[in-house]
């Protein structure tokens, strides 16, 4: 009965929170009326099993999306997402048009960033045992995010 209030931990399927939060991320870039935005859903691995707040899981999925769609160039670009398995955890990656700064990438390989957002999510991934990498080619960024799966 009390499984569902905020900030209980439960066991969730990693890539069902992830193709959630990613389909309302697809209808706020509708709304936002960006155009020449592909959102792409990759291979995406199901039974993905991790155990942490549901609401937390959600906030963090929500901000590196909405980071991502905000960092597309107005001239468009795309968005994707995909979920795997690696070893003992449960990854994802969502990877966008739109380059991160270099220095920047250091604050954040760090944990030192100035945004609220990225700050949380931060946080909350090493407050579950997780992992955050962050990388950056020419024209594109890519956050990787690994979590423990539940035994």
């Amino acid at each position: 009965i009390y499984q569902n209030i905020e900030g209980r931990e439960r066991v969730l399927d990693l890539t069902e929170v992830l193709k959630n939060r990613f389909r309302i991320n697809e209808e706020a870039v509708k709304e936002q009326k960006r155009i020449g935005i592909t959102l792409t859903a990759g291979s995406l691995e199901l039974g993905l099993m991790i155990y942490c707040s549901p609401f937390g899981f959600e906030r963090v999925l929500d901000n590196l999306l909405d980071n991502a769609s905000k960092a597309i160039p107005e001239s468009g670009g795309e968005l994707s997402i995909k979920s795997y398995r690696s070893g003992d955890m449960g990854c994802f990656e969502i990877h966008n048009s739109g380059k991160i700064p270099e220095e920047n990438i250091e604050q954040i390989r760090r944990g030192e960033v100035k945004g609220r957002g990225l700050n949380i999510i931060y946080r909350f991934i090493q407050a579950i045992h997780g992992n955050l990498e962050v990388s950056t080619d020419t024209d594109s960024t890519t956050f990787r995010v690994m979590i423990p799966l539940y035994k």
